[in-house]
């Protein structure tokens, strides 16, 4: 877990992001958990750690770089699959309102069900 949280800091360092203790654990919870429910109702093709890391987190986050949303902004992710760009968004900016959407029922239930568990 150690080389994965490496590549979680650098490469959000690498945007001018750096996370908190406290994010990095809440993203380390959403990667195990996003883990585990994929085994059961496959959320995402993309599964492994380093993959997840690069191609889910990393990338999600790379969206404030390109749209800083203003503190307290109202932002909605339609199409959130497995909670990406929006859950890694609001790990690194609790201060925005996320409003999430997905067609998919299965993806919306983890997301809700275990979402408490990296706030």
């Amino acid at each position: 877990m150690n080389d994965d949280r490496n590549l979680l800091v650098d490469g959000c360092s690498k945007m001018g992001l750096d996370l908190k203790d406290a994010q990095v654990k809440c993203f380390e919870t959403y990667l195990s958990l996003l883990l585990e429910w994929n085994g059961k109702m496959n959320l995402t093709a993309i599964d492994t750690p380093q993959e997840v890391i690069t191609e889910h987190f990393l990338d999600s986050v790379s969206v404030l770089k390109v749209c800083a949303p203003g503190k307290g902004a109202q932002v909605l992710d339609v199409g959130s699959g497995a909670g990406f760009p929006g859950i890694p968004m609001q790990i690194v900016r609790p201060d925005i309102h996320l409003t999430m959407v997905d067609a998919v029922l299965k993806k919306t239930f983890f997301w809700r069900k275990s979402g408490s568990s990296w706030d």
